[in-house]
């Protein structure tokens, strides 16, 4: 049996508690063979869309490979029991539990999984917008869409994920913020760049690539390799915050380092990892250039 206590708050934007939730997650995550985990948040008081597909993927996997866990929910404060109720999580691990996802006062847009990009699969978090900001612009909605597709494209493209990807989102109407996180469980970005033939030897160095652009792992003419510095781009250009996670290499992308700062990880994550934080409103966002 692997125990893993979840007991401080997991941002979804924190660096530092992403960190910290995949070196807890470590042994469970990395698992190749039939596991039985059981990680306990009975005292956390925060899980946001990041932890959310994390610990989905880690449920999957492990269901996948013959295994059994268990996840202990949080029983306060009440904000928190509904996010874990109506983000999915609560229904993915316990199928008994029929609490409509799209409820008209939920802040969350329910996990959801995919192996095919396409644009319709963002209506989920348009929804969610629309419902706590009816007055959002149509650009706002374009670039919203546009942010989602652009990650689901390159997990359909690179990823080879056994579970496909994972998604979630939540709004923060004290912020009028967006919140965003997609999960695979693929090959990584360093491995899918080797493949395709590029000399990339560690994972630090595939990030640095790849938010630069113009490298891609995907060999067909209308492909430039610009998928996640353009996410990149925008999340710098609209004062949001991109994070990605790829095994032994995480980035955090913001408006005062629109280049990325890129720090290595001791407990990595094994496929990718993004979340992503947009305001949301009039004059707060515009399209990338």
């Amino acid at each position: 049996m692997i125990d893993s206590r979840i007991d401080f708050n997991v941002q979804d934007l924190s660096g530092t508690d992403i960190k910290a939730l995949l070196g807890r997650l470590a042994p469970i995550l990395s698992a190749t063979e039939p596991a039985t985990w059981r990680v306990d948040a009975s005292r956390c008081r925060y899980l946001g869309p990041t932890a959310v597909v994390v610990l989905a993927s880690a449920w999957l996997c492990t269901k996948q490979h013959g295994g059994t866990s268990e996840f202990i929910f949080p029983t306060e404060p009440p904000e928190l029991v509904a996010f874990c109720r109506y983000s999915g999580l609560a229904r993915l691990v316990d199928e008994s539990i029929t609490t409509e996802s799209r409820h008209p006062n939920s802040e969350t847009a329910a996990l959801q999984r995919f192996d095919r990009a396409n644009w319709g699969g963002s209506t989920p978090l348009v929804d969610l917008v629309q419902r706590h900001a009816p007055d959002v612009d149509d650009d706002t909605i374009d670039l919203l869409r546009l942010c989602y597709s652009e990650i689901a494209q390159n997990i359909e493209d690179h990823a080879r994920s056994p579970i496909g990807g994972l998604a979630c989102g939540r709004f923060f109407r004290s912020t009028q913020e967006l919140r965003i996180a997609v999960a695979d469980r693929g090959l990584g970005i360093a491995q899918t760049l080797r493949q395709a033939g590029h000399e990339v030897s560690e994972d630090f160095r595939a990030l640095e690539l790849v938010l630069k652009g113009n490298v891609s792992s995907k060999r067909r003419s209308n492909n430039m390799g610009q998928g996640i510095s353009n996410l990149a781009a925008i999340a710098a250009g609209n004062r949001g915050r991109l994070l990605i996670a790829s095994h032994e290499a995480i980035a955090e992308v913001t408006s005062k380092r629109p280049s990325g700062r890129i720090s290595r990880l001791h407990h990595g994550f094994p496929g990718t990892l993004v979340s992503l934080s947009l305001p949301i409103g009039a004059g707060n966002t515009h399209p990338s250039p």
